[in-house]
This record gives C-alpha cells, sequence and structure tokens, in this order.
C-alpha cells in the first residue's frame, strides 16, 4: 500500500504508474483486494464459532464498507483540490498504520499447522462456487465505481462536487446492508441469502440507463447499492464453513482470486462501449450476466448447508 501510494502521487511517466498495480493493491473496485484478504477471512474463521460466522463476517464487511464509504467521499471531493498527490500519499500512509496494526494481532492466530494440514483438500464446492463467483466478478468489473461515476457525468453533466457526496451515500447504504446481511444468512442460510438480495440488485442495475432524470438515477442506483452487496458477508462465512480449519485461507484465496482475475477484463470492456457510444451496454450485460449467476446459484447449491 505505501508502495502503491508514492508510485501514484510522485510518477511522473505513465509505464511507473503501471508499476503501481504490480503492488497487488491497486484494484479496480476499490475493496477486497488485495493478499490480505483471504488471511483475514481465514484468521477471522478461526477465532469464533462456526455458528456466529455470518454475524461477524457481517460486521467484518461494515467495518470495511464505513471506511469505504469515508475515502469515497475524501477522494471524490478531493479531487477539486489543486494538489490531489496529498491523497495518494494519505494512502501510503494508511499502509503503514495497517501494517504496524495487523502485528498487534499475532496472538490471535493458532499453531502453524504441519505439514499434513497443508495437503488437506478442498470440497469439490468450493471450486464450483469459485468459478460462479468468477462470473459474478467478471459482470461486476463492467459496472464498477469509476464507469459509474464517469457514466453520471456524461449522461446528465453532474460535477464532482455533486458526484462526492452522492457516492458516499451510496457506499453508506451498502455499508449498512452488510450488518443485516449477517443476520439474514445466519436465519435463512448463506445461498438463500445471496440469491434473494442479489437477484432484484440486478433488476435495479438494469434499470440504471432507462433513468430519464439525474435523481431517478441517483434513486436506483441508492437503492441497488443498499442490497447490491449483501451478499458479500453470506459468501465469505459460507466458504470459511464449508472448508476445513486448516486449509480455509487457500479457499477464502481460491474464492478471491478468482474472482479478481475475472474483474479485470471489465474495465476494458467498458471503455470499449463507452468509445462507440454504448453507455448503456455495460448496465445491461453486467445486469444479465448476474442474474444468470444467481439462477445457477441457486439451482445448483439451494440445498447446500
Amino acid at each position: 500500500m505505501a508502495l502503491c501510494g508514492l508510485d501514484l502521487a510522485f510518477a511522473t511517466q505513465s509505464w511507473i504508474l503501471v508499476l503501481a498495480g504490480a503492488t497487488g493493491m491497486l484494484g479496480i473496485a476499490g475493496a477486497d483486494v488485495g493478499a490480505f484478504s483471504s488471511v483475514e477471512q481465514a484468521a477471522l474463521a478461526q477465532v469464533i464459532p462456526q455458528q456466529h460466522h455470518a454475524i461477524v463476517f457481517g460486521r467484518y464487511a461494515l467495518a470495511g464498507g464505513l471506511g469505504f464509504a469515508a475515502g469515497s467521499f475524501a477522494a471524490l471531493v478531493g479531487v477539486t483540490l489543486p494538489a490531489t498527490h496529498w491523497l495518494f500519499i494519505g494512502y501510503a500512509v494508511v499502509g503503514v498504520l495497517s501494517a504496524g496494526a495487523a502485528l498487534l494481532l499475532d496472538d490471535i492466530e493458532s499453531p502453524a499447522p504441519g505439514r499434513s494440514a497443508k495437503r488437506a483438500a478442498l470440497p469439490r464446492s468450493i471450486y464450483e462456487l469459485a468459478a460462479l463467483f468468477a462470473l459474478d466478478s467478471f459482470a461486476g468489473g463492467l459496472v464498477v465505481q469509476g464507469f459509474i461515476v464517469y457514466w453520471l457525468h456524461v449522461r446528465f453533466g453532474v460535477d464532482a462536487q455533486t458526484l462526492g457526496p452522492a457516492v458516499a451515500f451510496m457506499s453508506l447504504a451498502q455499508a449498512a446492508s452488510f450488518e443485516v446481511s449477517g443476520r439474514l444468512a445466519q436465519r435463512f442460510g448463506s445461498i438463500r441469502t445471496m440469491v434473494f438480495t442479489h437477484l432484484p440488485s440486478n433488476v435495479l442495475l438494469i434499470a440504471v440507463p432507462l433513468c430519464p432524470t439525474l435523481t431517478a438515477a441517483l434513486t436506483v442506483l441508492v437503492m441497488r447499492f443498499a442490497i447490491a452487496q449483501m451478499d458479500v458477508p453470506a459468501r465469505q462465512a459460507l466458504i470459511a464453513s464449508l472448508a476445513p480449519p486448516e486449509a480455509r485461507d487457500r479457499a477464502a484465496a481460491l474464492a478471491a482470486g478468482a474472482r479478481g482475475i475475472a474483474q479485470t477484463p471489465g474495465p476494458t470492456l467498458a471503455g470499449a462501449a463507452v468509445q462507440v457510444g454504448a453507455l448503456a451496454a455495460p448496465f445491461f450485460l453486467a445486469g444479465i450476466l448476474k442474474i444468470v449467476y444467481d439462477v445457477v446459484l441457486y439451482v445448483r447449491h439451494r440445498d447446500l448447508r
């Protein structure tokens, strides 16, 4: 994080800026990226009873969501300042502070697993779920937050001063949904929570480019953000519960890696759509693919416990 932030703050040539992505921290969606994500989830799962996974993963996502909302507001307002490189310097400082905070958690870990534990096999269901998560993530890459902000600017001529509070409000609505998601998953199960919150959000996603006014578009987006990520804590808790305790880090890494790789082509395809004037196409394609994901997930895994 520190190297990435300093690179973005002071690099003057494009090839040096590209190196920021080599740190593994420059995520296109802004959240749930980096090698530490799977380690955090594995560590979290091993220090709490399994029956509380859904609730605690919901609060884990809530903490990240609130921070993401604050960062979104700061970034979108900060781009109006004359010295925007201070935003990236701040990012580097947060990276150093995060590393220091992580060192204080060293005593929560169990003893290192033996060689036999490293060979523990992952259930087939985890591989199937990872493949489905990749489909969902590919679709999500078509409509990352940066594209949505750009679309609002082009479609309605809205400026950064308006978009900053609007995006922050969307992020807050999204963060609040994580607490609800954990409770729903504990009561109804992870798969049902994932599908029946995600499916209506995809219908709303398709409706966004059909909105005739900025007010209508922002209303639909806020409604969508309020339920679109409720599958995140349910998904993380499900993977942690299905994997053997000694293999939870590998299971979380598999799921996160599949999502991260699949998401990569999305912004390029969305950019191509912009170049040919098909601004609505990424919304339609992403919504349809995500609906396919929801249907297949429910049909294939609705009985998974």
